[in-house]
């Protein structure tokens, strides 16, 4: 397996304090030097803290507690980290915003926040470190989402807000040409983690994620993290994690686009 260009040692991870970003966290403790976790809830924080550290006693955390849904917590997160003079070469854009329901039964709140924390957050945050990861050889991995590219029902706005990921890595790739930087998506299929209620989207989050109709292909979040690191290490474009879902992904592709939509639209009930 190639490695990095460059071994990470100053590592941003957002939606680091549970989940698929604390299990990315961990992996990442052993070859660290400093990690910096954003998220929202501090009693979490803390404790991701206290577990890193326990790994490596060696690693410096820093956590830094920001509501990525709004634009003014990005800025404000932004400066918070400029604050630790932090020489950043790696970022793990992993933060994200759980959002179902039918598209005209969704608040305009909830769709802003889904769409910021999903699509804006990450775009920011990559384009204020950038300069540096840049400089230092880095990594930028971003967790993305199946339904970006293969929408699933009731899930509009979550798989559009998660497709301009899709968009932002390949131009990405192409600008960084040259500069030894990695770049990397991920796009999980269904995980068991408490994405639904912790994101903070709305009610029926949880719901779908507990009526899915891929629940028969979920991961840990274990796996996906450590599939996630490797396809990084790789500079591999894009990465399904879990062997089921790859094996459905091949599949959908056989299926012409106007049966897709109407498979899909059985599951739509009003």
């Amino acid at each position: 397996m190639r490695k990095y260009n460059r071994q990470p040692k100053t590592i941003i991870v957002t939606g680091g304090s549970s989940g698929i970003g604390l299990e990315l966290a961990k992996l990442l403790a052993g070859e660290a030097a400093e990690i910096v976790l954003l998220a929202r809830n501090q009693v979490k924080l803390s404790q991701a803290k206290t577990a890193l550290e326990a790994l490596n006693p060696s690693l410096e955390v820093f956590t830094i507690s920001a509501d990525l849904s709004t634009v003014e917590g990005i800025f404000q997160a932004v400066k918070q980290v400029e604050a630790l003079h932090l020489n950043i070469d790696s970022l793990v854009n992993n933060v994200g915003y759980g959002v179902s329901g039918l598209a005209d039964s969704l608040d305009l709140d909830t769709v802003e926040k889904a769409t910021v924390a999903n699509a804006l957050a990450p775009t920011l945050l990559t384009q204020a470190f950038l300069p540096a990861i840049v400089r230092n050889q880095g990594n930028i991995l971003f967790m993305g989402a199946g339904a970006a590219t293969h929408p699933m029902p009731s899930l509009v706005h979550y798989s559009a807000s998660k497709n301009l990921i899709h968009g932002l890595v390949r131009g990405l790739r192409i600008d960084l040409k040259g500069t030894g930087v990695h770049v990397t998506e991920i796009q999980p299929g269904p995980v068991a983690t408490n994405f639904g209620t912790s994101s903070g989207g709305s009610g029926s989050s949880q719901d779908f994620a507990d009526n899915n109709p891929l629940k028969k292909v979920e991961i840990t979040p274990q796996q996906c993290a450590k599939e996630s690191l490797a396809a990084l290490r790789a500079n591999k474009l894009l990465h399904y994690p879990g062997r089921g879902y790859r094996f459905l992904i091949r599949l959908t592709k056989l299926v012409p686009s106007p049966l897709m939509e109407k498979l899909l639209q059985r599951f739509i009930q009003r």
